[in-house]
C-alpha cells in the first residue's frame, strides 16, 4: 500500500520497497522494471546474485536518491527467496 503523504527519507525507503517487490512484466510501460520471475520457484545461488545486481541496479536507475548501503539476497526456510536493502 502506497502511503501518498510521506516525505523524505520515508518516501524513498517506500520507494525502494515497491521496487524489490516488483517483478518484471508487471509494470505495464515498464515491463523490465522489476526481479526476475525466476525468484519465485526456488532459485538458485547464481540467481539471487543476479537479483542482488538487478536490485542495486532498479534502485540506481528508479530511486537514485537512495544511497544503498547493502542488498541481500537469500532463501529461507520454505525455499522462498527474500531481498533485503539497507539504505544508509
Amino acid at each position: 500500500m502506497i502511503d501518498w503523504t510521506l516525505s523524505g527519507k520515508d518516501r524513498i525507503a517506500q520507494n525502494v520497497r515497491n521496487l524489490i517487490n516488483t517483478y518484471c512484466y508487471e509494470v505495464a510501460y515498464h515491463r523490465t522494471m522489476g526481479l526476475p520471475g525466476s525468484l519465485i520457484d526456488r532459485p538458485s545461488n547464481i540467481q539471487l546474485e543476479e537479483a542482488r545486481v538487478k536490485v542495486r541496479q532498479m534502485i540506481a536507475i528508479y530511486e537514485p536518491r537512495a544511497k544503498v548501503k547493502d542488498v541481500s539476497c537469500r532463501l529461507n526456510k520454505t525455499g522462498e527467496a527474500v531481498v533485503e536493502v539497507i539504505l544508509a
